[in-house]
């Protein structure tokens, strides 16, 4: 603390009182920092050093892991948030990176700490609240302290890019859209519960949900064909995907990386084509996922499958014709207004063909790694990397971040509700609303739209076993690895051609001068 208050003998006497105060909130962070590393230390030896019998709570708590591994674990996060705690006391004094890095790192680390009592909160609330409460305010004091923080590097760089991933277009919001699609996946959800075909609400919900995003609106009969023969393709890709499964891994990248590039070339026909080809694309990924998750010698019924998305497809279908109706049978405009009607289509060249096969290669390949290593819970890796991946490389990593933000926040979310809410009807519920504040956010940031649907899917899929939360830190890990493949194979479409400019540079050198074009 003294070498602290030597550090700050230049300020200035106006704002003395100002850098004190907070340079006493610094402290008592550092302090509160060094205190949560010893308690971790000593829970570690604690774990290490235990040999009795679990209770019922803690083996709950630990998710299926060992006290020993979590002991690593909490040894690890305390001898950080010390080495973090005396970084930021002696900082300012030794060198202004010692105490930057040592702050950067702090809040990183209070704010896991933060986040991890989202896990304890149904087994330990009151030591959960209080990790929470503590870690959300030593973040706070760490990026408060002074303006050096938010100004140096890389802070004020991450500011930045935070601003973009977190842009709003609040003129995007579209809540007639949601409702209109929570309602109708809750009458599926309904229906399939009476009838006691639960297993068939996904391919009804998604019939649903990626039909009405396919809808380009106009005049209803050329509208009634367009959806009809989205539903038709989708009917066909639920069939593949149900029917290849992922134990036939290698059909499996077979099967995403014809799809993925014939989804890329849908663009000449249209936005509205290209959308919908999009979607289907990652239907069959999520239908290969579904496939890979049943139990051995138990059917995927394709065709069954294939039957509640035509369901889905046809409830859609329904509702539009009931506007139609109700509207007087006038032209009605389409549920995405944020894609131009009258685009046109965009006639093919060799840049498009060529970044369609890249990003089939990139996501067959990452359908490899995932089925082919039958890595538990890596179905949301070739999601992440066709979403991430985009023409040029600032849209990758900025829809890549996105993404792995949503997945992130929708990861958290569906922990919040899994470990505090007991009923399934209500979780059910839940995934509705989720679903219907998705699709009216589309527009206004693509995170918060990852983080609604992402929560929801995950709610639904872990629904059988809700008190376990291990697979929501794999998909998160995995989400990551997707769009890891995604930029790492944009940076590398991206060197091609300055490679060739520079190959055919010599050449042009010794290519005799061209004769001047007549006027």
């Amino acid at each position: 603390m003294v070498v602290m208050t030597e550090a700050t003998g230049d300020v200035k006497p106006g704002a003395d009182n100002m850098v004190r105060r907070r340079l006493g909130q610094l402290i008592f962070a550092a302090v509160l920092m060094g205190a949560a590393g010893i308690t971790l230390i000593i829970i570690a030896i604690w774990a290490f050093s235990f040999h009795g019998v679990y209770s019922r709570d803690l083996r709950r708590a630990l998710g299926g892991h060992t006290l020993t591994s979590a002991g690593v674990l909490f040894l690890v996060v305390g001898i950080v948030l010390i080495v973090c705690a005396v970084g930021v006391l002696v900082g300012p004094r030794v060198n202004r990176w010692v105490g930057l890095v040592s702050r950067l790192v702090g809040v990183v680390a209070a704010a896991a700490c933060a986040i991890s009592g989202i896990w304890l909160v149904a087994y330990y609330p009151g030591w959960a609240v209080t990790y929470a409460i503590l870690g959300a305010f030593i973040v706070y004091v760490l990026t408060l302290y002074d303006r050096e923080l938010r100004s140096s590097w890389p802070w004020a760089p991450l500011r930045a890019y935070a601003a973009k991933v977190f842009a709003l277009n609040t003129k995007g919001v579209l809540v007639p859209r949601g409702v209109a699609v929570a309602g109708l996946v809750l009458i599926a959800l309904v229906v399939t519960a009476s009838l006691h075909q639960e297993r068939y609400f996904l391919s009804v919900a998604f019939g649903v949900l990626f039909v009405a995003l396919s809808d380009p609106g106009g005049v209803y009969l050329s509208r009634l064909r367009r959806l009809a023969v989205v539903g038709l393709v989708g009917a066909l890709v639920t069939a593949l995907g149900f029917g290849i499964g992922g134990d036939a891994w290698g059909w499996a990248v077979l099967a995403a990386f014809v799809v993925t590039v014939v989804a890329g070339l849908a663009i000449s026909f249209g936005l509205f084509a290209f959308v919908a080809a999009v979607l289907l694309n990652v239907w069959l990924l999520i239908t290969l996922s579904a496939a890979a998750g049943l139990p051995a010698r138990v059917s995927a019924h394709p065709w069954q499958q294939a039957l509640a998305w035509l369901i889905g497809s046809a409830i859609w279908i329904a509702f539009t014709f009931l506007l139609w109706l109700v509207q007087g049978r006038s032209s009605q405009p389409s549920p995405l207004p944020e894609i131009p009607a009258d685009a046109p289509p965009v006639k093919l060249s060799r840049p498009i063909v060529l970044f369609g096969i890249i990003r089939a290669v990139a996501v067959a390949g990452s359908v490899a790694i995932a089925f082919g290593g039958h890595l538990s819970s890596a179905d949301w890796m070739p999601i992440a990397t066709l979403i991430a991946m985009k023409p040029s490389l600032q849209q990758s990593t900025l829809r890549g971040v996105q993404r792995l933000v949503g997945a992130t926040l929708g990861g958290a979310i569906a922990a919040v509700f899994l470990v505090t809410v007991t009923s399934h009807h209500a979780l059910e519920e839940i995934i509705i609303l989720l679903i219907g504040a998705g699709v009216s956010i589309y527009a206004v940031n693509y995170a918060f739209y990852a983080a609604a649907i992402a929560g929801a899917v995950l709610i639904a899929m872990d629904l059988p076993h809700p008190s376990n939360l291990d697979a929501e830190g794999r998909r998160i890990f995995f989400t990551f690895a997707g769009v890891a493949i995604a930029i790492v194979v944009d940076v590398l479409a991206s060197l091609l051609p300055k490679r060739k400019s520079s190959a055919a540079a010599p050449h042009a050198d010794k290519a005799p001068a061209a004769a001047p074009h007549a006027d």
